[in-house]
């Protein structure tokens, strides 16, 4: 095996691999690319925007782009013809909100959902609009809730960890779910597990949010 000694220590340090490149989460917003046989190739790094430097938190690739997520709530892509990244629209809409991210979906149709501690956000790529979730779920579960991972299956449910459960997103209206589902999550294992006695319909909830929510966050960028 080879060893590649990088400095500082991080929790979390993310690697990807995406058009036969190794991307590796060096240290703060430092990106080195690896060819397959580890050596190093290219650095990027992204500009630091506080006192305190961010961090680069997870990768997610799709055919069309490899996205940067750091704990500040930017993102970066970087497209197959693309010699650098670039700041996604999302940036415009979320700066100066302070928020404290740690998952990044991208799903099928190059949409955005970021979670964290009390985020979890909706980007529609289409219509550049932000929708904030966060706030009709903390609502119900009385708590700040923080959103460990997300993630889409085959049917294009949408599934999302949280501390306190596990929450499902339908297909049908990603902007206006008819229904939530939370179930319970095993703490140690931090993995998901149906619980149907658990099961909270907050459909009411999101509806009467999300209109209020895609007028405050409706931008054009």
């Amino acid at each position: 095996f080879t060893f590649i000694s990088l400095p500082g220590q991080y929790p979390r340090r993310p690697i990807a691999s995406w058009n036969n490149e190794i991307y590796l989460a060096a240290h703060g917003t430092e990106i080195w690319v690896l060819d397959q046989a580890g050596e190093q190739q290219t650095v990027y790094e992204f500009p630091r925007e506080a006192e305190e430097s961010a961090l680069i938190v997870q990768f997610q690739t799709t055919p069309d782009g490899i996205y940067a997520l750091l704990d500040d709530g930017r993102v970066y892509v970087k497209r197959p013809t693309w010699n650098d990244f670039r700041e996604h629209p999302i940036n415009g809409l979320t700066r100066q909100r302070s928020p404290q991210a740690s998952s990044l979906l991208v799903d099928e149709s190059e949409n955005l959902w970021i979670g964290g501690r009390g985020v979890l956000w909706f980007f529609d790529t289409i219509t550049n609009r932000l929708v904030d979730y966060d706030s009709p779920i903390r609502q119900q579960v009385k708590n700040t809730c923080t959103y460990r991972q997300i993630f889409q299956d085959d049917s294009g449910t949408i599934w999302i960890a949280s501390v306190f459960g596990a929450i499902r997103m339908g297909q049908s209206d990603r902007l206006f779910p008819h229904g939530v589902v939370v179930g319970e999550i095993d703490p140690a294992l931090r993995v998901f597990r149906h619980s149907p006695d658990t099961a909270i319909d907050i459909a009411a909830i999101f509806a009467a949010a999300a209109q209020v929510m895609s007028e405050d966050y409706d931008s054009p960028i």
